[in-house]
Protein backbone atom coordinates (compact mmCIF):
# COMPACT_ATOMS: atom_id res chain seq x y z
CA UNK A 1 0.00 0.00 0.00
CA UNK A 2 1.40 3.34 -0.94
CA UNK A 3 1.98 5.54 1.96
CA UNK A 4 -0.60 8.43 2.58
CA UNK A 5 2.47 10.93 1.93
CA UNK A 6 2.35 9.76 -1.86
CA UNK A 7 -1.45 9.73 -1.67
CA UNK A 8 -1.06 13.47 -0.46
CA UNK A 9 1.18 15.14 -2.95
CA UNK A 10 -0.51 13.41 -5.93
CA UNK A 11 -3.65 15.11 -5.02
CA UNK A 12 -3.62 17.12 -8.64
CA UNK A 13 -4.22 20.95 -7.31
CA UNK A 14 -1.09 19.55 -4.31
CA UNK A 15 1.24 18.67 -7.09
CA UNK A 16 0.47 22.02 -8.54
CA UNK A 17 0.93 23.53 -5.61
CA UNK A 18 4.33 21.62 -4.83
CA UNK A 19 5.45 22.56 -8.52
CA UNK A 20 5.31 26.28 -7.87
CA UNK A 21 7.03 25.98 -4.82
CA UNK A 22 9.99 24.35 -6.52
CA UNK A 23 13.03 26.06 -5.41
CA UNK A 24 11.45 29.00 -4.03
CA UNK A 25 9.47 30.96 -1.01
CA UNK A 26 6.12 32.03 -1.84
CA UNK A 27 2.87 32.91 0.47
CA UNK A 28 -0.03 31.50 -0.20
CA UNK A 29 -1.62 34.52 -2.33
CA UNK A 30 1.68 34.22 -4.56
CA UNK A 31 1.15 31.11 -5.18
CA UNK A 32 -2.41 31.55 -5.79
CA UNK A 33 -1.60 34.16 -8.38
CA UNK A 34 0.36 31.44 -10.19
CA UNK A 35 -2.63 28.90 -9.96
CA UNK A 36 -5.52 31.62 -10.65
CA UNK A 37 -7.85 28.75 -11.39
CA UNK A 38 -7.82 27.24 -7.59
CA UNK A 39 -10.16 28.71 -5.36
CA UNK A 40 -8.39 30.62 -2.07
CA UNK A 41 -10.65 28.70 0.35
CA UNK A 42 -9.33 25.26 -1.39
CA UNK A 43 -5.81 26.97 -2.46
CA UNK A 44 -5.52 27.53 1.83
CA UNK A 45 -6.90 24.08 2.55
CA UNK A 46 -4.52 22.26 0.63
CA UNK A 47 -1.13 24.40 1.91
CA UNK A 48 -2.64 23.90 5.16
CA UNK A 49 -2.66 19.92 4.43
CA UNK A 50 1.10 20.20 2.86
CA UNK A 51 2.25 22.19 5.63
CA UNK A 52 0.70 19.66 8.32
CA UNK A 53 2.33 16.57 6.27
CA UNK A 54 5.53 18.51 6.56
CA UNK A 55 6.00 18.19 2.97
CA UNK A 56 5.76 22.37 3.03
CA UNK A 57 7.77 24.26 5.64
CA UNK A 58 6.94 27.72 6.62
CA UNK A 59 10.51 29.65 6.09
CA UNK A 60 9.40 33.67 7.64
CA UNK A 61 6.76 35.46 8.08
CA UNK A 62 5.98 38.46 6.00
CA UNK A 63 3.83 41.70 6.10
CA UNK A 64 0.63 42.09 3.37
CA UNK A 65 -0.90 44.85 4.25
CA UNK A 66 -0.70 45.20 7.58
CA UNK A 67 -0.96 41.29 8.17
CA UNK A 68 1.49 38.79 9.05
CA UNK A 69 1.25 36.35 6.03
CA UNK A 70 3.83 32.49 6.12
CA UNK A 71 6.26 32.39 3.53
CA UNK A 72 6.31 28.57 2.44
CA UNK A 73 9.02 26.66 1.10
CA UNK A 74 8.88 22.64 -0.27
CA UNK A 75 11.22 20.49 2.20
CA UNK A 76 13.89 19.49 1.18
CA UNK A 77 12.83 16.02 -0.46
CA UNK A 78 9.30 16.61 0.57
CA UNK A 79 7.77 16.86 -2.75
CA UNK A 80 10.19 13.21 -4.55
CA UNK A 81 8.27 9.83 -4.34
CA UNK A 82 11.08 7.12 -3.66
CA UNK A 83 10.83 3.84 -4.16
CA UNK A 84 9.45 2.87 -0.77
CA UNK A 85 6.68 5.23 -0.87
CA UNK A 86 5.29 3.12 -3.98
CA UNK A 87 7.10 -0.21 -3.15
CA UNK A 88 3.24 -1.61 -2.52
CA UNK A 89 1.05 0.21 -5.18
CA UNK A 90 -1.22 -1.51 -7.56
CA UNK A 91 -0.52 -1.07 -10.92
CA UNK A 92 -3.56 1.15 -11.02
CA UNK A 93 -2.35 3.05 -8.42
CA UNK A 94 1.14 3.51 -10.50
CA UNK A 95 -0.79 4.81 -13.76
CA UNK A 96 -3.14 7.85 -11.04
CA UNK A 97 0.51 8.64 -9.90
CA UNK A 98 2.01 9.05 -13.51
CA UNK A 99 -1.23 10.67 -14.90
CA UNK A 100 -1.12 13.15 -11.98
CA UNK A 101 2.40 13.70 -12.61
CA UNK A 102 1.93 13.86 -16.86
CA UNK A 103 -1.38 16.70 -15.86
CA UNK A 104 0.52 18.47 -13.65
CA UNK A 105 3.97 18.61 -16.27
CA UNK A 106 1.02 19.46 -19.31
CA UNK A 107 -0.12 22.34 -17.16
CA UNK A 108 3.31 23.61 -16.64
CA UNK A 109 3.87 23.38 -20.87
CA UNK A 110 0.31 25.27 -21.41
CA UNK A 111 1.15 27.83 -19.20
CA UNK A 112 4.72 28.62 -20.81
CA UNK A 113 3.42 28.91 -24.10
CA UNK A 114 0.76 31.68 -22.45
CA UNK A 115 3.90 33.83 -21.38
CA UNK A 116 4.62 36.37 -24.07
CA UNK A 117 7.39 37.44 -22.32
CA UNK A 118 9.33 34.37 -22.59
CA UNK A 119 11.13 34.28 -25.63
CA UNK A 120 11.14 30.52 -27.30
CA UNK A 121 14.09 31.53 -29.51
CA UNK A 122 16.09 32.24 -27.11
CA UNK A 123 15.45 29.16 -24.58
CA UNK A 124 13.58 26.58 -26.76
CA UNK A 125 11.25 24.26 -24.86
CA UNK A 126 12.72 20.63 -24.78
CA UNK A 127 11.55 17.22 -25.33
CA UNK A 128 13.82 14.37 -25.97
CA UNK A 129 13.15 10.39 -25.43
CA UNK A 130 16.21 7.97 -26.30
CA UNK A 131 15.78 4.09 -25.52
CA UNK A 132 18.64 2.72 -23.06
CA UNK A 133 19.15 -0.73 -22.26
CA UNK A 134 20.04 -0.74 -19.04
CA UNK A 135 20.61 -3.73 -16.22
CA UNK A 136 19.33 -3.08 -12.78
CA UNK A 137 22.69 -2.28 -11.74
CA UNK A 138 23.24 0.07 -14.48
CA UNK A 139 19.89 1.48 -14.70
CA UNK A 140 20.96 2.49 -10.25
CA UNK A 141 24.54 3.72 -11.76
CA UNK A 142 22.97 5.70 -14.18
CA UNK A 143 20.44 7.39 -11.43
CA UNK A 144 23.17 8.15 -9.65
CA UNK A 145 25.53 9.46 -12.23
CA UNK A 146 22.10 11.58 -13.14
CA UNK A 147 21.79 13.07 -10.07
CA UNK A 148 25.41 14.03 -9.75
CA UNK A 149 25.54 15.76 -13.14
CA UNK A 150 22.26 17.90 -12.25
CA UNK A 151 23.71 18.96 -9.22
CA UNK A 152 25.37 21.86 -9.82
CA UNK A 153 22.82 22.83 -12.09
CA UNK A 154 20.00 22.67 -9.21
CA UNK A 155 22.01 24.53 -7.03
CA UNK A 156 22.59 27.57 -9.20
CA UNK A 157 20.41 30.76 -7.19
CA UNK A 158 17.58 32.77 -8.91
CA UNK A 159 18.37 35.71 -10.47
CA UNK A 160 21.36 36.68 -12.52
CA UNK A 161 19.89 36.54 -15.52
CA UNK A 162 18.43 33.56 -15.58
CA UNK A 163 14.46 32.38 -16.21
CA UNK A 164 13.17 29.61 -14.30
CA UNK A 165 13.04 26.02 -15.99
CA UNK A 166 11.12 23.27 -15.40
CA UNK A 167 13.00 19.94 -15.92
CA UNK A 168 11.23 16.69 -16.18
CA UNK A 169 12.38 13.30 -16.42
CA UNK A 170 10.33 10.19 -17.19
CA UNK A 171 12.16 6.85 -17.21
CA UNK A 172 9.93 4.02 -18.29
CA UNK A 173 10.13 0.17 -19.30
CA UNK A 174 9.36 0.14 -22.95
CA UNK A 175 7.41 -3.00 -24.27
CA UNK A 176 10.58 -5.91 -25.64
CA UNK A 177 11.46 -6.25 -29.29
CA UNK A 178 8.74 -8.54 -30.99
CA UNK A 179 9.85 -11.57 -32.29
CA UNK A 180 10.17 -12.39 -35.88
CA UNK A 181 7.26 -13.54 -37.96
Amino acid sequence: MPTSRTTLITHPVRARILTALMGRRLTTPQIAQLLPDVPMPSLYRHVRLLAEAGVLTPVEEVRVNGALVKVYAVQEGGSRIGPTDIHDATRTEHLRYFTTFLNTLAESFRVSLEQEAFDLSEIPLHALMEPLHLSAEEYRQFLEAFRAFLQPWHEKPAGGGRNRLLFAHIILPDRPDPPLS
